[in-house]
């Protein structure tokens, strides 16, 4: 079992196409888990807001 959850609010309206499509393109840089963590945080903050 995963210890990161995705907030299902990530997957939905109408920013979810915008997700889905720049998850599909390759990545050009690797960031490191804690930034990943972090800036998920940040989004799932924003969306709270």
């Amino acid at each position: 079992e995963s210890d990161l959850s995705l907030d299902y609010r990530l997957f939905e309206g109408t920013h979810a196409a915008d997700i889905a499509a720049t998850s599909a393109q390759k990545a050009t840089c690797a960031i490191s888990r804690k930034q990943m963590i972090a800036d998920l945080k940040l989004v799932s903050k924003a969306l709270d807001d």
